[in-house]
């Protein structure tokens, strides 16, 4: 049953593998090719992450050589995409926690550096936010978010020039979201203001 879901998901005929797969499952619990089969099936097309997460993990605990590997980058993803979710609702404590778990798998994650910069650069944690989003720009150069805080952290710190660049690029790789942001600095440094955004939470999260 198994083998039949495989060679369904290999000719993308994907509905049909998962249907096979869970067949298999319920004939064997313990078949790692069809956990890994319905795994990826919940995670690409129905998106449910958390079932998809279990099915890999015990793939991995049944076969290691063969799912150790994916059930590894998922998790890391898992926590990726779900710090980057709890930091667009607001909840930084457990955002920080989905990332730092996103590291413990992949210390050179671009979202997850990205979400850890943010959420100190809105606590006015300036230092500790220049070198999370540092290290997102470096695995992602077009992680508009990080070069957007890093801007926003380089203006707190009265490094004005250093910030128009990074939020020109995140303009330019995102007008849409933050075109704003680059004009009103402009204008900002054309009228010799004062920094736009200090160490203030309330101050940077209204920018957000």
């Amino acid at each position: 049953l198994s083998q039949r879901a495989l060679l369904m998901m290999q000719s993308r005929r994907r509905d049909e593998a998962f249907a096979w797969a869970d067949r298999a499952l319920k004939s064997d619990p313990g078949d790692a090719d069809a956990l890994a089969i319905r795994g990826r099936f919940n995670w690409s097309d129905s998106g449910r992450y958390d079932l998809a997460l279990e099915d890999l993990k015990q793939a991995a605990r049944i076969s290691p050589e063969r799912y150790g590997g994916l059930y590894q980058e998922a998790q890391r993803r898992f926590y990726g995409q779900r710090a980057r979710s709890g930091l667009a609702k607001g909840d930084d404590k457990q955002a920080l926690e989905d990332a730092t778990l996103a590291l413990a798998s992949n210390a050179g994650d671009a979202t997850a550096h990205m979400v850890r910069g943010a959420i100190f650069s809105r606590a006015g944690k300036v230092e500790e936010a220049i070198k999370e989003t540092t290290l997102a720009i470096k695995a992602d150069p077009r992680s508009s978010d990080a070069l957007l805080y890093r801007g926003i952290s380089m203006e707190t710190l009265g490094q004005r020039e250093r910030a128009l660049a990074d939020i020109k690029r995140a303009a330019e790789i995102d007008p849409v979201r933050f075109r704003r942001f680059y004009e009103a600095l402009i204008q900002a440094q054309r009228e010799g203001s004062p920094p736009l955004w200090s160490r203030n939470r309330a101050a940077v999260t209204a920018s957000n």
